[in-house]
Order: C-alpha cells, then sequence, then structure tokens
C-alpha cells in the first residue's frame, strides 16, 4: 500500500495511478500509468535506509544519462529539487519507464551488442568521479572483511529452508572453506595494485533493456550495487549473458575487447592483463551474492529462493 501523499511528494498529477511490479532483494517497485501508458518508475528502497548510499547512485546514474542519453535511466527531482523523498519514513525515488524487454539469456545473436555496450559504460566509467566516500561505502570485494556469523552457520547447518543444501552435503564448513579461499588471495600485492573504478557488478540479460526489432541495447537497469572495484569483477557473471557455454563467454569476451579497444586501449590493456584472475573473481562474486542472499533473509525475513541458493551454492562450493 503506497503512501496517499506520495504523488504530492514528487508533483505528480494526483490521478496518476502505480501498479506494483513486485518485490525483490534490492527494493519494491510500482509503473506510473496515465492513460493507460506507463510513463514512469517508482522505487521504494528496502535493503537500506542510508540516504548517503542512495544519493551516491543517484549521482552516478545522473551522469551516465548525461553521458549516453537513454541507456541508462536517471533519478527524477521531487518538490524540493531532490531526487529522494522520504515518505512516511520510508525512501523513495521516481525514474522515468524505458521500454524494451529484457535480454534472453544464452542467445548468441545478443552477445556482441551486450558486451559493446558493457565495453563502452566501461569508457564512460573509468572516467567519472564518484562522490565522496563511495570507495567507502562501496568497497570492492577485495576490500571487504570476510567471516562467517555464528547465527549463519546455525542457519545453514540446522534451518529447514536449508535443507536443501545438505542434502547435496553442503555445510556451513563449506561455506567456510570459500571464504578462506578469498582471504587467501585478498592480499596478493598484484591484485592491490589494480585498478580501481565504479562498475555495474551485476551486468545481466535481465538487468539489460533490448530492441529485438533493430536488435540492439535500450537502456541498463539496476545500478543500486554499483561499487568501487577491479573492472574484472563486472566480466565475472558474463555468463549470465553468455550462458554457462565457455565457448560463448570467450566470444562474450572478444567482443568486449575489439570494442574497448577502440574507445580506450590503455584501459583494454590493464583489463586483459587481470584475465588469468577471472575464474577467482567469479568464485568472489557468486560468494558475496551467496552471503548477501542469506542476510537478506536473516535480518529481512525475504524469501529464501530455493534454485536461486543452490546455483550460488554450486558456484561457490562445487
Amino acid at each position: 500500500m503506497l503512501p496517499e501523499s506520495l504523488n504530492q511528494h514528487f508533483a505528480l498529477s494526483p490521478d496518476l495511478a502505480w501498479k506494483e511490479l513486485g518485490e525483490g532483494h534490492m527494493n519494491d517497485s510500482w509503473v506510473g500509468v496515465d492513460n493507460f501508458r506507463p510513463i514512469l518508475v517508482l522505487r521504494r528502497y528496502t535493503r537500506t535506509d542510508r540516504l548517503e548510499e542512495i544519493g551516491q547512485e543517484h549521482h552516478l546514474l545522473t551522469y551516465l544519462e548525461q553521458q549516453a542519453g537513454t541507456l541508462v535511466a536517471a533519478p527524477l527531482p521531487g518538490n524540493s529539487g531532490n531526487t529522494i523523498q522520504m515518505v512516511e519514513g520510508r525512501p523513495y525515488a521516481v525514474f522515468p519507464f524505458r521500454p524494451g524487454k529484457e535480454m534472453t539469456h544464452g542467445v548468441k545473436e545478443q552477445l556482441q551488442p551486450a558486451a559493446e555496450t558493457q565495453a563502452f559504460l566501461h569508457f564512460l566509467l573509468v572516467k567519472y568521479e564518484p562522490t565522496a566516500g563511495f570507495s567507502q561505502t562501496r568497497p570492492g570485494l577485495l576490500e571487504r572483511e570476510w567471516r562467517v556469523e555464528p547465527s549463519l552457520v546455525d542457519f545453514i547447518d540446522h534451518s529447514a529452508e536449508c535443507q536443501p543444501l545438505r542434502k547435496q552435503n553442503y555445510s556451513s564448513a563449506n561455506l567456510e572453506a570459500a571464504i578462506n579461499k578469498v582471504q587467501t588471495n585478498q592480499t596478493t600485492p598484484e591484485l592491490q595494485k589494480l585498478r580501481r573504478m565504479v562498475i555495474h557488478t551485476d551486468f545481466a540479460s535481465s538487468n539489460i533493456l533490448w530492441d529485438s526489432v533493430n536488435q540492439k541495447v535500450l537502456t541498463v537497469l539496476d545500478w543500486e550495487e554499483a561499487r568501487w572495484d577491479i573492472p574484472l569483477f563486472d566480466m565475472a557473471d558474463c555468463k549470465h549473458i553468455a550462458s554457462n557455454s565457455p565457448e560463448d563467454r570467450a566470444i562474450y569476451l572478444d567482443y568486449y575487447f575489439q570494442a574497448l579497444e577502440k574507445l580506450d586501449k590503455e584501459l583494454a590493456g590493464e583489463i586483459k592483463a587481470t584475465l588469468p584472475w577471472l575464474t577467482f573473481f567469479g568464485h568472489t562474486a557468486n560468494l558475496a551474492d551467496l552471503l548477501l542472499f542469506f542476510k537478506l533473509t536473516l535480518e529481512q525475513g525475504r524469501p529464501l529462493h530455493q534454485r536461486y541458493m543452490m546455483r550460488l551454492a554450486k558456484a561457490c562450493f562445487g
């Protein structure tokens, strides 16, 4: 149920109707419909009430929209001029609606446009100057403190929700071993010297709106988890676009580097030099997702989607 005063906070018509898109791990979303035509998207932030982090995301999106147009959707200001509006103690933001369909996972014809879009975004992001404190509030995965809380050990080893894990002989010991692997490499001098920049962190087919008629990328969504990290981490999950086929992933990376070399040869060379770490980065990214998945369930009561949990566990422990 949305607050009655919501439209007023964003200087919107009281007749604008909101249709719920559903709840997600990141936030709750609605689409604003005017005369049966979708025009806006509303987000209510549920993962964090830290306005600093939301403001960082909005600053980033504004920069990208200025540079790339409709490839990114920046938030719209409310009555006070701020893009974040506190309504009944909850932070809300409104974005322009972007048309298009989600890309389809594993479709070969979409590999090149997706890879070229990611290369273009990296070209823009390496020049972006984030707001103060960005790298501290959104640290890279190798800068984080990795640990397993006792409550999580108990949840994995004894809860009914995690019974599917235990049926596959997975336990908290597997999680601790996976974390130890990350900790062992965290302080590697070679990794410490690598360039950090803002990255998307979830460049997956589900976050890319696609024009199937003209065969082009329209908009890249879901920048909420952007962080200050090694750029190769953004490609560690390219299997979410290129399927689990090693051949498709290699093709995707080839398209990416071909595009980036035309835009920024120096950056392309730096990222290409880190490719030997790609498997480790993928392991680390999956582990971070799994820990976040458990955290949201334990702290916010979010549903534990079994298939997603098993996919991440297999990637981390298998």
